[in-house]
């Protein structure tokens, strides 16, 4: 709008001086469209540039939600990796201990060969159970991951997978392999 605006004072002295009649009024018309297109395409100017700082706007919101939320997502995982851990823990140290005292207590007891018999299926099964809870206290959250790392405890998984299924298996790590910390 500015430059359309300099054009008419610009030319305005020059229609008067140089101008007559009809020609001048043909100037006059000319100056006229000059000053409506300037308009028509400040106006689409301003609608384009409001059009993109809406977008860069709307493009800076967006990139705050998404730091949020994977901000969110690693306060949860910790959370859940906090969980596992601790479940982990009070299943090995008190429920493992507890079986552990008892297997250990019916190892003890003697008795007739009948309740000798007896005995040893309560202790087999006092094992079975012991095994069971120290696998899952593995799976829930393998302590080697805490003590040597991601990898030494996937090839450890995979060794103790493949020794129960009888499944031969081997892991291939590419690149370099990096120490997480628990702020990861």
């Amino acid at each position: 709008m500015p430059t359309g605006l300099w054009c008419v004072i610009l030319t305005l002295p020059n229609i008067v001086i140089l101008h007559s009649g009809a020609e001048r009024i043909g100037v006059l018309v000319q100056l006229a469209f000059l000053v409506l297109l300037s308009a028509m395409v400040a106006l689409r100017v301003d609608k384009e540039r409001g059009a993109k700082l809406a977008a860069e706007d709307a493009n800076r919101r967006l990139a705050d939600i998404q730091k949020s939320l994977k901000s969110f997502i690693g306060l949860a995982l910790r959370a859940q990796e906090e969980e596992r851990f601790r479940l982990s823990r009070e299943l090995h140290d008190e429920t493992v201990q507890e079986l552990v005292v008892a297997k250990t207590a019916l190892e003890d007891v003697s008795g007739s060969p009948g309740q000798r018999d007896r005995v040893e299926l309560v202790d087999a099964a006092l094992q079975r159970c012991i095994d069971g809870i120290r696998r899952f206290c593995r799976a829930l959250r393998p302590s080697v991951l805490d003590d040597l790392g991601l990898v030494p405890a996937l090839d450890w998984l995979i060794l103790e997978l493949g020794g129960r299924t009888g499944i031969q298996m081997a892991l291939e790590v590419r690149g370099d392999r990096l120490q997480l910390t628990t702020a990861q």
